[in-house]
């Protein structure tokens, strides 16, 4: 795995040719809508395969797989722009197999919502192990569904994913605690009719420590009856001293961090690695994962990183790059009411990401969480290139994992 800063004057085709690679990998792997019109300073990931197969007329997704002695999960996690379709194309050339990844196994948490298509949930199915489906609201001492979520949760068990029902809970939490019994016999059951694997608590307000941790002692037990895990979605911009205590009841924890809505954006090593590394000291790495960035800021509007880079190449600027930081950013015109102001947009790079996904490895961590639809592919496939197969874990493996 490489980056590549694209300079003035460079072309998709340069590219290619100076990694020896198809034009077209390099489109895909990083979802190039104007490849013909590259931002200078742009970030681009460059995979060269090992190993490729060009197709021919009778082949599958799963022929080619057992050609090769590999799972079809790892071809469709090797050619994103298969998106999880059986036939090929004839002509297409795919690849079989990449450089050993620097890590071992790591593991996926995709976080689904409404307003993500199928097409991206089956596009990055492959990377994942968890699929976390933001449908439950808690609402006046019931759970109330915010779609139709039964294909998503088939999709899931039909490649071999364990989905998670992420419920989101008042933002009063004294009014949540007061109906915090009906929650915990109500919603284990309700999941596991869904067909859910677990619960994600999203949202989680937090109030006296003692009350929060009785309620999750209480719930993980209700959960356990039903064979299922829980799982927790904590801050780390928010620190506080009771994330630990929760964090040793919870089966797996999501660990958010974000920086670059900050004014003065601080290096990685006193943000990310700081943050990261004193929360493994305190509790359990094995059991979490590290959110990856999905958003560009401007100040504290949030933005894809796909938008970020179309108002750079339509208003003519060339992305800089900061080395402390590992972020992206630059500054334009922006016009409001005849008037012009200069806004400055800043995202994380390849190189932070990549940083990232090393804090994963280094210290231990379970693997890395995402948001499928906002998230870069070129993020994920940074995580796959650390990681190589995140394969499934199967029940008896994963409770061992978690519950030791």
């Amino acid at each position: 795995m490489k980056i590549h800063t694209a300079r003035s004057g460079e072309s998709i085709f340069t590219i290619a040719r100076k990694y020896a690679i198809p034009p077209t990998k390099i489109i895909e792997h990083n979802e190039l809508s104007e490849p013909d019109r590259l931002i200078p300073g742009q970030k681009l990931l460059i995979l060269t395969p090992t190993r490729t197969h060009t197709t021919r007329g009778s082949d599958t997704v799963e022929s080619i797989a057992k050609r090769y002695n590999v799972s079809k999960d790892s071809l469709f996690a090797a050619n994103p722009g298969l998106l999880g379709e059986e036939k090929c194309a004839t002509g297409k050339v795919l690849s079989i197999k990449y450089d050993t990844p620097r890590y071992g196994l790591g593991i996926g948490n995709g976080f689904f919502y409404e307003g993500c298509t199928i097409e991206r949930l089956t596009t990055l199915l492959p990377y994942m192990s968890y699929l976390t489906v933001s449908l439950g609201r808690w609402e006046r001492g019931a759970l109330k569904l915010k779609f139709k979520a039964e294909n998503i949760v088939s999709l899931a068990h039909s490649m071999n994913k364990t989905p998670l029902l992420r419920v989101f809970a008042p933002e009063c939490a004294e009014d949540f605690l007061i109906s915090s019994e009906k929650f915990i016999s109500a919603i284990p059951k309700a999941a596991k009719e869904l067909g859910f694997g677990g619960i994600s608590l999203a949202a989680f307000s937090l109030v006296e420590k003692n009350a929060s941790v009785d309620f999750l002692i209480n719930l993980k037990k209700e959960l356990l009856e039903y064979d299922m895990l829980l799982a927790l979605e904590l801050d780390l911009n928010k620190s506080s001293e009771v994330y630990h205590d929760l964090s040793e009841i919870a089966d797996i924890v999501t660990l958010s961090y974000e920086k670059c809505f900050m004014k003065n954006i601080p290096s990685f090593r006193e943000s990310e690695l700081r943050t990261f590394s004193e929360y493994a000291e305190r509790s359990a790495p094995e059991r979490g994962f590290i959110d990856l960035p999905a958003f560009a800021y401007s100040e504290n509007e949030e933005i894809s990183k796909r938008d970020a880079e179309l108002i750079a190449r339509r208003a003519g600027e060339e992305i800089e790059y900061d080395p402390d930081s590992m972020v992206c950013y630059f500054s334009y015109n922006k016009y409001s009411s005849g008037k012009r102001e200069r806004k400055k947009i800043a995202y994380a790079s390849l190189e932070n990401v990549n940083a990232r996904l090393g804090l994963i490895g280094d210290l231990g961590y379970m693997g890395a969480s995402f948001d499928i639809m906002r998230i870069p592919l070129e993020y994920v496939l940074c995580f796959y290139s650390n990681f190589g197969r995140t394969e499934i874990l199967t029940t008896a493996k994963k409770e061992g994992c978690l519950r030791e």
